[in-house]
This record gives C-alpha cells, structure tokens and sequence, in this order.
C-alpha cells in the first residue's frame, strides 16, 4: 500500500471560543454593572460598563471570522452593532412605557446621542453596509433583500428628517417636523415616532441576523468539504 502524495495546504479550523472565556466576559459585566448602579451611575455608564468586558470576545470572534471567511467577518460586525442599536431602541420602548409616554424622559440609554445628525449618519452606514453585504451574499440569501428593503425605507425617513432639521428648523420643532414621514403627525401619521423606528429597525437586524447564521451555516459546511479533499487518501500499489 502506498500514499499518494499531495501538495501541503493550510488547513484552518474555526474553534468556538472556550465556554470559561464567554463565562469570564458574562460574569465581569454582571459585576461590574451592579457596581455601577449601586454606585447610582447614570443608564448609560451602566450599559457601557456591561458592554467593556464584551469588547475582547468580540473582536476576537471577528479577527477570527476574517482569517477564515474574510467577508463574514464585516457581516458579523455589521450584525453585532446592529444588534446593540435595536437594544438602545427597546430601552427606549420601555423607558416610554415606564413614564406614560413622555418622550421628554425616554431617549434610551445614550440620551446624549439622540440627535438628527447622530441617527441620519449611523442609518446611513446601516444602509450602505446592507447593500454592501446584498452585493455579497445577495444571490444566495433572500434574508438580506428583506433587511434591505427596510434598512432603505428607514434611510428615506432619516433623510427627510435630516433635511427638515438643517433647512427647515421652525417646521421641525414647532409644526410637527419631528414626526417624520410615517411618524404621528407626520406627511403619512402612522405611529408615534419611538415606535415606528423601533419597527423599523427590527424589520432590520432580525433578517439580518437570520441571513448571517444563515451564511455562516453555508460558511463552515463549505470550509469542511474543503477540508475533506484535502485530506491524504490511500491508494493500492
């Protein structure tokens, strides 16, 4: 019996990360958020806090995903950050329901940050980065049309939104410019505008992330046929 001889090719293997690191990183955040709100910090100190031990885990898993499947790895950034951008939107929701409605006490956990510019700048990198993701995986993932469809009639309510902001600043806070497009009070009054970008956005991440569990399933079966005809095979003599 004889082996036939192959050309030596690198062969990666994608390991999970190991359950004490995601066990140390879960554990951290719980310690160090209850510090925080026991020291009576503000919501979003407290959140960054429970964010901070995440932040190695994730770009490790990133670092990873590029070496073995380069595009994914954008896919996956895309998908975390989009994930954290629907929680700041459910704070939000609940903070709205804590306080009867008033908008006036719930912006979410980064207050600071609910501004036009802020949202029109941050929806528009969603939407570029959706389309560069359909331009991808498109072909082979009808989860991300779904994402993109939504992600597009987001950006045109940012846009318009920007727009009245910048051009049209009476219209915008003393006429009813803040409603937006589809918003309550708005060209189309649908709901009150928290919720209809609540909608929004999980019309967007949760196709989102269905397409990139999806496209890592295709991902890793992919790289294990590889593997396999990689593999030496004996050969009678």
């Amino acid at each position: 019996m004889a082996v036939a001889r192959r050309a030596a090719l690198p062969i990666r293997s994608v390991q999970p990360l190991p359950a004490r690191v995601l066990l140390a990183s879960g554990l951290a955040a719980v310690v160090l958020m209850a510090a925080a709100t026991t020291q009576e910090y503000p919501l979003y100190v407290i959140i960054a806090f429970g964010i901070v031990p995440w932040l190695p885990v994730l770009f490790i898993e990133t670092l990873s995903q590029y070496r073995n499947f380069h595009w994914l790895a954008a896919f996956f950034a895309i998908s975390v950050l989009q994930v954290g951008h629907l929680g700041e939107h459910a704070i939000q929701i609940t903070q709205l329901f804590m306080n009867n409605g008033a908008l006036v006490h719930s912006h979410g956990a980064f207050g600071q940050l609910d501004f036009e510019t802020v949202h029109f700048f941050w929806d528009t990198a969603v939407w570029l980065g959706t389309l560069l993701l359909v331009w991808r995986y498109g072909r082979q993932n009808g989860w991300l049309w779904v994402s993109l469809v939504f992600a597009s009639a987001h950006e045109v309510e940012h846009m318009y939104l920007y727009y009245v902001n910048l051009f049209e600043y009476d219209f915008y806070h003393s006429q009813g410019g803040f409603a937006g497009i589809l918003g309550r009070g708005g060209m189309i009054p649908t709901v009150s505008r928290p919720y209809l970008h609540f909608g929004y956005n999980f019309m967007v991440v949760i196709p989102m992330v269905i397409a990139y569990l999806k496209q890592l399933a295709v991902s890793l079966e992919s790289m294990s046929r590889r593997t396999e005809s990689r593999i030496p095979r004996r050969t009678g003599a």
